[in-house]
Parts: C-alpha cells; structure tokens; sequence
C-alpha cells in the first residue's frame, strides 16, 4: 500500500522489473555451511571464516569449504585454538645452522634441528619430479635415474627411504623400498618410467627421498631416454623456496616445459605465463595468470607444444615458457628446461632433453664466472634473466671483449646471447641475474667422436654463491650396445676459484692432474676487486671429492658425454638469501 492504494512488489528475495532477479544476499542466499561465516559485501552474499590466532582461511580443493587452518611453522596444542604453537622441528620453520658447510636436518617432534657436516646443496630430505622426455626412437625399457651419495667421505653408509610419495598403493607405479648407500660409494636407483610427468596437468607424481638416521645426502637425477638426456642437481626440501622464474630454450624441437612439486597441503600457486601454452583457454596465452591450490606431493606440468609443426628432425616450435613466474604460499620445488631440444638450428640437429631444477629468485647473484666447455668448436649460447620489475644492466667479459645489453628486451626477461668456445667469461649485472650456459648441437654421427655434442644446459652459480667442497657421483651411458651400462666417455670437472685460492684445491685428496684446461686468468670486470681463475679436469667415473683444503669456496661444474648423449649440473652450490633481493 502507498498512500492507501495498492501497488505491486516483488516478494521477499526477488528484484528487478519482472521480480525475475534473485537477491544474493545472506538473508535470502545463504552458501556458507556450518563452518563459514556469511557477509554481505557489495550486495553479494560470501562466506568468510571466522578465524583466531594464527588460522588461515583456506577453501577446500574439492568441495571450495572454507575452513581454518594452521599455516605449515603453526599447530595447536593439547587444548589450544587459534595454531598459537609455533613448530620447532622443522628446519623450514627454525634453521639454526648458519656456520660454513653446516647442514639443516628436521628434528624430531617435539624437539629441534639438527646441524650436520655436508655441503650447501646436502640434506636429509628431497622431492624430484621427472619432466617429459621423448626420443622419436624412444626404447620404453631406459629407467630413470636417481644418484644418491653420503655428502661427506669417510662418514659411514646411509639408509635411505624411496618412495612415489603421492600415490596410492594400489597404483600401478607405487613403489616403496628402503636402500643402504654404502660409505664413499654411490647408488644408482632406477625408476620406472611411468613416474614421468607427460603432458599438461595436475598428477601426483613427487618421488621422496629421506636419509633414515637424518644424516645428510646428495642426489642427482638424470632423465634419460636412449640418446637423450640430461641432469639435475637435486635441492634438499629445507632449501625449496617460494618464488621462481622459469628457464628453457626456444625454438624447441618439441616443447619448452616447466614442472612444480608441493611439499605442502594447501600450497595455492600463481603462474604467469611467458608465451603461450597448452593450459586451457583462458589461460593459455601469452601472460595469463593461472591459479591453482596443490596438496604435498602433486606435480604440476605446463608445455608449450606446436602440433602444427611438421613432425620432422627440422621441426621447429617457436613458445618459450622462459621467464615464466611461479609463486606460492608455500616452499615448492621448480624444474624447467625441454622435452627435446636443438640448441641453435644450423649448427646441427642433435637433440637432447634439458633440464635443471630451478633456483629460487632470492638466491640469484650480481657476478658469474664461467669457464666453456673445452673441445668445442661451434661456440655456445647464455641465458640471462632479470627479475621481473627490476631494470637491469649486464656486461660480459671474454678475452679482451666486453658486451654491454640491457634487460628486459622485446617484452621478455630474458635474452639468449651467444658466446666463442674455448674461452672464460666474467659476467657483472647491476641487479640479481639468472644465468644459464647452453651448449649448442653439432652433427658429427662418429660414435665417440669429441666433436659430436648433443645439447646441455647447465645453471651457473653466481660467485656469492660458491662453496667448498664437492663430492660427485658422475652417472652412467645407457646408450652403449644392446643397452649396457658403462661410464660416459668423459667426465670433466669445470672449475672457478678466486686468484690464488686455487692452489689449495685437491681431487679426493691429492693434487689436481689431468688437466683438460690449466689455470687461467678470467677477465677482469670494470670496477671490481674479484680476480678469478678457471680450469677444466678429468675426473673418472665413480664417487670423487674435489675440496679446499683451507676452506675456500669454488665452483664445481660436471658435464660428460659419450655417442648423442650429454649431462651436466652445477656439483653443488650454496643457497644463501640474497641481501639485495
């Protein structure tokens, strides 16, 4: 009634000219369950929950509840509400082991860490993933490869727990075994082969290693398929980080790829992409953000795939996920690189699988050293990475030659910029970099011919980021006749120490011999107090220590190659944040 005569009115909950428009507020459209709190915000009913303390709000994967709960260093306590309690025994959460070649190990509940003796790149626990690789001649029975090693000589065996720690026991991959690494020795664990993450999407197939008495270990993957390879160095879980920036190589011969391990439950991870993708639409353009909430042990896999290009030895895909920025709520794991790659069309068609396990953005460095990998004669390719938002300057230094570019370029974080064989280089940015050394392909189909190359990629760890001792377990060649295993044709150990520090420095505790390359001086950067010096040995295949003798921090880079298969991975590296990040 207005003014005593009758009007018409929508009934409760309804709107609009026709009352055909539902109110979506609380009192007409409650979504929330028990557990959420409806508010109105906008004129739109939304469930908020209704936390205390340290609680998070998080949405169920599944049915989106939402519900609070207790961020990863938080727990309650007999009796508490609000995740007051902090967690003591995890190194993620409490690391007090800050001295040189000092090693975080979780503690038990209830009680602390525990510092061990190892280096940077060692620990008690690790989470690895396998990206796709993809031989056109691909021999299904290759396993996969896991190295594992005590990280320090002369410390007793390890036993170590493997196991497919996403999947259930009635999956048709499921493993779950125990191994002893015997003292000063290596074991190589084969896996199978439908551990692989193939394609895009979401799988859960984390593969975890844990030392059983917290003693530290290091472990090195090498994915493998007959004539196709490469390595990783594996970063222990108390090392994973938050933040990262994809790395690979265009054009791929099949795919540029990057894949994501959570190590915790309700680990919400944002994505955004470099170049366009095989993610669904709307996501699978060139800098879309992509939004996703993982449980501990899931991977996630982006490609960038080409079907239209011709299946041929030539075919060419131009996407590149370099650069591609990942960030989560939790410490995750990143590896990146290639299905199958060609460096550089034209030099030659020898393709190869790439990969390595990212670094987090907050340990990147300002000053490189790199010494090329000798015997080459085509010259080899750099990636260069800025972070995002910071505008950066780089020189690189090679003989008497300086190189002067900025990034980003064209609208990328990255530039590929090539570089001479047989040469040293000093690399100076005037913010945190990313660097990354390619060797190109070169056709020469002469089994062990020295010239032959499939491609590689290697991280190279910045100078801030040297340590100090190295204990290496080189892999071994699956390409052989009839599939034997035998040591690669040539192990090399790429080596950069400070001028004068390089004296002390010892393989498996003698002086270095068998010099590929002696000592020599790398250019001097404009402006800077570093004087550094490369060198290039042979090492043979098995379990080797390469150390200081006094303590000095190096660089250890590993690389071998034997008939159109190649590795190689930084031999360890420290995982110091960064003060400048």
């Amino acid at each position: 009634m207005v003014d005593g005569a009758p009007v018409c009115g929508c009934p409760d909950c309804m709107t609009g000219d026709y009352c055909d428009i539902p109110v979506d507020t609380c009192a007409c459209n409650n979504p929330c369950n028990n557990k959420d709190t409806c508010q109105d915000v906008g004129g739109t009913a939304q469930c908020v929950c209704d936390c205390t303390g340290n609680e998070e709000c998080r949405e169920h994967p599944e049915t989106y509840e939402k519900e609070c709960k207790c961020p990863v260093c938080f727990f309650n306590a007999p009796g508490e509400t609000g995740c007051l309690s902090p967690v003591k025994n995890l190194c993620i959460c409490n690391n007090p082991c800050t001295a040189d070649q000092q090693v975080c190990v979780d503690g038990p509940p209830g009680g602390h860490p525990i510092c061990k003796i190892g280096n940077p790149s060692s620990g008690n626990a690790f989470t690895v993933v396998f990206e796709e690789n993809d031989s056109e001649k691909s021999f299904r029975e290759i396993p996969l490869e896991l190295y594992l090693t005590p990280s320090v000589p002369d410390s007793g065996h390890r036993s170590v727990n493997i196991r497919s720690a996403g999947l259930k026991e009635d999956h048709h991959c499921y493993f779950n075994v125990n191994k002893t690494i015997e003292e000063n020795s290596v074991l190589r664990f084969p896996v199978e082969r439908c551990m692989m993450h193939n394609k895009t999407g979401l799988e859960k197939l984390a593969i975890r290693l844990t030392e059983l008495n917290n003693d530290t270990m290091l472990v090195y993957g090498i994915n493998k398929d007959r004539w196709t390879a490469d390595g990783f160095l594996a970063t222990p879980d108390v090392q994973a980080g938050s933040s990262f920036q994809t790395v690979s190589y265009a054009p791929a011969h099949i795919s540029t790829q990057f894949a994501i391990i959570a190590l915790f439950d309700d680990t919400d991870v944002t994505i955004e992409l470099a170049d366009d993708n095989d993610l669904p639409p709307p996501y699978n353009t060139r800098g879309s953000i992509y939004k996703l909430t993982m449980q501990a042990f899931e991977t996630f896999q982006v490609q960038a795939r080409c079907p239209n290009a011709p299946k041929s030895k030539k075919r060419q895909c131009a996407k590149d996920l370099s650069g591609s920025i990942i960030t989560a709520n939790n410490k995750i794991h990143v590896h990146s690189g290639n299905v199958r790659a060609f460096v550089k069309a034209g030099e030659g068609l020898s393709r190869d699988h790439l990969v390595e396990e990212m670094v987090p953005t907050d340990r990147w460095g300002k000053e490189f050293g790199m010494v090329s990998v000798p015997g080459r004669a085509v010259g080899d390719i750099l990636n260069v990475m800025a972070l995002k938002g910071r505008p950066t300057n780089v020189d690189i230094y090679y003989g008497d030659k300086k190189e002067s570019f900025s990034l980003p370029q064209n609208g990328r974080l990255n530039v590929y910029k090539e570089i001479p064989s047989d040469s040293l280089f000093y690399i100076k940015s005037d913010q945190p970099l990313s660097v990354t050394q390619l060797t190109k392909s070169k056709d020469t189909y002469l089994y062990k011919n020295e010239s032959f190359h499939d491609p590689v990629t290697i991280t190279i760890p910045p100078v801030a980021q040297f340590t100090n001792n190295f204990f290496i377990s080189t892999p071994l060649f699956t390409g052989g006749e009839n599939f034997q295993l035998q040591p690669y044709e040539m192990n090399l150990a790429l080596l950069v120490a400070r001028k004068g520090e390089e004296q002390y420095i010892q393989l498996d505790k003698k002086p270095l011999t068998y010099f590929k390359m002696p000592w020599t001086d790398l250019p001097v950067p404009e402006g800077s107090s570093e004087r550094l010096v490369g060198a290039v040995i042979e090492i043979q295949h098995g379990t080797r220590l390469i150390s200081n003798t006094h303590g000095h921090n190096f660089q250890c880079v590993v690389y071998g190659y034997d008939d159109r298969e190649s590795y190689g991975f930084p031999a360890a590296m420290n995982q110091a944040v960064m003060k400048d990040y």
